[in-house]
């Protein structure tokens, strides 16, 4: 008998080992259970006081981003403004540039017309007189070139002709003066009567003295002299100038052979009008002499 109560004993032993085992397996498990449990609220628990301070510091980032855009938006308003103002300004001012341009070239169109139309006979003279000489060349009239001045500004000449021929180039000063024109030469020294009256006049080497009826008083006579010692050039004077600013201005251009030398000329044009001058100023000229080749010598 007490060798067949040795296996129910094994089995008995090995059942309570099985019970103890389960009853500490089941412990384990509800310890864990419990702490995955505790350790899942206070996850939650973080995670709800992480998302209170990220609310709080939201609101906190956008208080502050909010006080401090009040606090640069006049800043901002005002540069806007300022920014606002100047770029109307200058539409202004480029309005009011493009203006002075258009009434400027408006202007310079008019002026070009009323001269190159006021030159049209002396230029018909030139040409037929170019014809009779058998004169072959090209006469440019009206020419209107720039030449700086000290504000940094440009003045605009205007040259009322210029013959260009194979021996020379020549500046035509066009006067349409009316009366008796003494250029260079004194009165005085034309007839002794004219002593009486200009006697001790001295006008030094660059002048003209032109004398013509009064249109409204017949029987009067004007006197008008022109010379550096009136405060006016003489047209001979001119035409000096002029050529050398044209020269100038030719030696400027890169694209450009300026001439050697431009002589300069004056033409009273006016078949009213009668020219007194010497031999030895060339170029000066009246209507019914002219001669082309005066200026060219």
């Amino acid at each position: 008998m007490e060798g067949n109560t040795t296996p129910w004993i094994i089995v008995l032993v090995l059942t309570g080992c099985l019970a103890l085992l389960a009853a500490w397996h089941r412990f384990r498990t509800r310890r864990l259970q419990a702490s995955l449990e505790s350790t899942k609220e206070e996850s939650e628990a973080s995670l709800s006081e992480l998302a209170t301070e990220s609310a709080a510091q939201r609101e906190q980032i956008h208080s502050d981003y909010s006080i401090e855009l009040a606090a640069k938006q006049p800043a901002h308003d005002q540069y806007v403004r300022a920014l606002s103002d100047r770029h109307q300004n200058d539409v202004r001012g480029m309005d009011h540039d493009r203006r002075v341009l258009v009434e400027r070239y408006e202007a310079l169109a008019k002026k070009l017309d009323s001269a190159t139309n006021y030159e049209q006979p002396s230029r018909r003279f030139i040409l037929d007189q170019c014809r009779r000489l058998d004169l072959n060349g090209v006469l440019l009239t009206n020419i209107r070139f720039p030449t700086p001045t000290d504000d940094g500004r440009y003045f605009l000449h205007q040259v009322d002709h210029l013959l260009l021929t194979e021996r020379s180039v020549t500046l035509i000063e066009n006067k349409h003066w009316t009366g008796l024109i003494f250029d260079g030469t004194l009165p005085r020294g034309e007839h002794r009567s004219w002593k009486l009256l200009f006697p001790d006049l001295d006008l030094g080497d660059d002048f003209a003295i032109q004398l013509q009826r009064k249109a409204e008083t017949p029987g009067q006579i004007d006197v008008r002299i022109v010379a550096e010692d009136h405060n006016a050039r003489s047209p001979r004077r001119q035409a000096i100038n002029q050529a050398a600013d044209l020269r100038t201005y030719l030696q400027s251009l890169s694209d450009c052979r300026a001439p050697d030398f431009i002589h300069p000329a004056v033409f009273y044009s006016h078949s009213d009008s009668y020219v007194v001058a010497t031999d030895e100023r060339l170029g000066v000229v009246g209507h019914e002499v002219l001669d082309i080749r005066t200026g060219l010598r």
